[in-house]
């Protein structure tokens, strides 16, 4: 027999990313089992909750937050949280790597052909993009759960940020080859990314648009810590910003 928490994250599955799901939601799918539990262990799995807190899991199935003055879980497609940290707080290890690359080809030569290639990973992804913006109907998902329409360009989001998979995987490339610049490096960085789920499919590519999609990071922003460790979402602001 499943446990409780094995069906919480079979149903968070099921639904597209960025579903909004209620403890009501799952209680009633999940009846007889205690409300309690089903609480715990949807708080388990799911960034911005007491519980995962203090016992990190090592994938989040949703995210907590505040949503029309309600509290929801948007589902996640199963994210390691690892990878949730090292997008979160890649900005000094990106600029690092960055950092060692110029130093050993040269800054002109990493700004001119690194820079145009990562610009150029999105090839890999297209395709998700194109899948991920037709299952959400090109539309935000996050407006639509709002009721509202954005007046904004919406584009296909990556949960964990390509620029983040992008140079992790070119210094992996990098550190195992010793050159960037031979025919096996360039295949090898371009058969990860695309075999990259988190960088290539369409399950980890989301439609927003600019307002949520800031909006969106900031709430993962604020549930990474200092320290390892997770701290209490801020509340999801959907008014405008003016």
């Amino acid at each position: 027999m499943k446990s409780v928490r094995s069906n919480v994250v079979e149903l968070l599955n099921e639904k597209k990313p960025l579903s909004v799901i209620t403890l009501n939601d799952l209680c009633e799918q999940l009846a007889p089992a205690n409300r309690n539990t089903i609480r715990t262990a949807l708080h388990a799995v799911s960034i911005g909750t007491p519980v995962s807190e203090r016992n990190t899991p090592s994938v989040f199935y949703a995210i907590r937050l505040n949503l029309a003055q309600q509290e929801v879980f948007l589902t996640l497609p199963g994210v390691p949280s690892s990878d949730l940290r090292k997008d979160i707080l890649s900005t000094e290890k990106t600029n690092g790597i960055i950092s060692r690359l110029q130093s050993k080809y040269g800054k002109e030569v990493i700004d001119y052909w690194v820079l145009s290639a990562q610009h150029r990973s999105v090839v890999q992804a297209a395709c998700g993009m194109r899948q991920a913006k037709k299952r959400d109907q090109n539309a935000c998902l996050l407006c639509m759960h709002e009721g509202r329409i954005s007046d904004k360009p919406v584009s296909a989001c990556h949960l964990v940020s390509r620029r983040t998979l992008f140079w992790s995987a070119l210094d992996d490339v990098e550190r195992m080859k010793g050159s960037l610049f031979t025919v096996e490096a360039v295949e090898m960085l371009r058969s990860r990314l695309k075999d990259n789920e988190l960088h290539s499919s369409s399950k980890y590519i989301v439609t927003l648009c600019p307002e949520h999609d800031n909006y969106l990071q900031e709430v993962l922003s604020g549930s990474i810590v200092r320290g390892n460790k997770l701290v209490e979402l801020p509340l999801f602001a959907t008014a405008s910003k003016a």
